[in-house]
């Protein structure tokens, strides 16, 4: 494909519209609390892991911050019950996005179990934002 700057101004004005009608279209105000324009709270990396028997698996969180004032975020994971989850506590910029690397221990064999991201941002519950799936045991996913 060939590219020169008239390409360029052309997918900037395309994604300045996109963002304005998305602005248009949305019930919040840039003073409200919202995740922008893919309204994504947050996700797990990887998403998919297996392991041969049970332990602590490491995973990267990434959250954002959906309110217009930097907060405290503070991010555990759940699981089924058994399973025991690490958490974190950041301060985090306005609708900015924060990683962290967190545990979770599965108690046995399961197979494509989801896990989850439990996100409060100044003490309001933002809720189950984001998943990853575990496997113990058994064939590859």
């Amino acid at each position: 494909m060939y590219t020169d700057p008239t390409f360029f101004a052309l997918v900037d004005s395309w994604a300045t519209e996109y963002a304005d009608l998305h602005r248009r279209a949305m019930p919040l105000g840039d003073d409200e609390a919202h995740l922008n324009l893919d309204s994504w709270g947050g996700w797990i990396w990887p998403y998919r892991i297996h392991v041969p028997t049970p332990q602590s698996v490491e995973v990267t969180v990434t959250v954002r911050n959906p309110l217009p004032h930097p907060a405290t975020m503070q991010i555990r994971l759940v699981g089924p019950q058994g399973w025991d989850g690490t958490s974190a506590t950041s301060m985090v910029a306005a609708r900015a996005e924060a990683s962290f690397q967190l545990q979770i221990t599965p108690d046995g064999p399961c197979r494509r179990q989801p896990f989850a991201a439990d996100v409060t941002a100044d003490g309001r519950p933002l809720g189950q934002v984001a998943e990853a799936l575990l496997t113990v045991g058994g064939d590859l996913f």
